[in-house]
């Protein structure tokens, strides 16, 4: 546990001059974490949060797009219980990856991580060539040492959108967009077109995002299909003005919220 103190020393200074970003309204499993530098942007998550046996994944983001992705998984040794998480990098010879102790701070007591201690992760990631990574949106290297690494430490940040509750009734003698798929989440003044309307009748010179569902995202003379989605990414695939296109958007999400790019919908 050596080499998980300096990490925890230097939490325990954020700690004190920090207060937690986000409430959590989900389970651990469901949870985003986040971090930030001067430069960019990183997130992490799993298919069953930061616990034992899941799926990892670690993005980085650049002014609100999405540059690079690794993925990994969480370990833990028996007996005196330790948990590491291993990613994948750049190394030349045979490796099993870049193995870090984690530790999760649940200031309180909801179950769920407030912080979460990666002890050492840059540095680990550097001396090992770096992470091995998937770019996006046309970003690359910046040069051949170009070596890309992530803090060491992690805050909560937001909840994937399977955490979130299904709605109730929008409103009385209310019905809603054919086709839709799962919660609705929408543009508070297209929800209250649609409502004073009785039927879906959105004000033209709203051009932006309308609403979304568990398949699509809406606007104005175009809809995206969601090709994939992770916890903070939506991969979409558009067409609209006799157009189509690909394209990433910045996603997140909250207790009856979600947020596409900096576009808030509601259910």
């Amino acid at each position: 546990m050596k080499e998980l103190l300096p990490a925890l020393l230097a939490f325990g200074w954020l700690l004190a001059l920090s207060a937690p970003a986000f409430t959590s309204d989900c389970e651990d499993k469901d949870a985003i974490w986040s971090a930030s530098t001067d430069k960019a942007r990183y997130v992490i998550y799993g298919t069953d949060g930061l616990n034992m046996f899941s799926d990892v994944t670690l993005e980085q983001w650049r002014n609100q797009k999405l540059a690079w992705r690794t993925s990994g998984e969480l370990t833990c040794s028996s007996g005196v219980v330790a948990c590491y998480l291993v990613l994948t990098n750049n190394l030349n010879a045979p490796t099993n990856g870049t193995s870090v102790i984690i530790e999760k701070i649940d200031e309180n007591g909801d179950g769920v991580g407030d912080w979460v201690v990666f002890a050492g992760l840059q540095s680990a990631l550097w001396y090992a060539g770096g992470a091995k990574v998937e770019w996006f949106n046309s970003f690359v290297p910046e040069d051949e040492g170009d070596r890309q690494t992530a803090p060491n430490i992690f805050q909560l940040d937001s909840c994937r959108l399977s955490a979130l509750p299904a709605p109730t009734v929008l409103a009385p003698n209310v019905t809603l967009p054919p086709v839709t798929v799962g919660p609705v989440y929408a543009d508070p003044a297209i929800c209250k077109a649609f409502r004073s309307a009785n039927g879906f009748a959105p004000p033209v010179e709203n051009d932006g995002f309308w609403w979304m569902d568990d398949e699509r995202v809406v606007g104005m003379e175009w809809e995206c299909r969601i090709a994939k989605r992770t916890a903070i990414s939506l991969d979409l695939a558009c067409s609209g003005e006799g157009e189509t296109w690909n394209e990433t958007k910045k996603f997140r999400s909250g207790n009856g919220w979600v947020e596409i790019d900096d576009s808030r919908c509601r259910l």
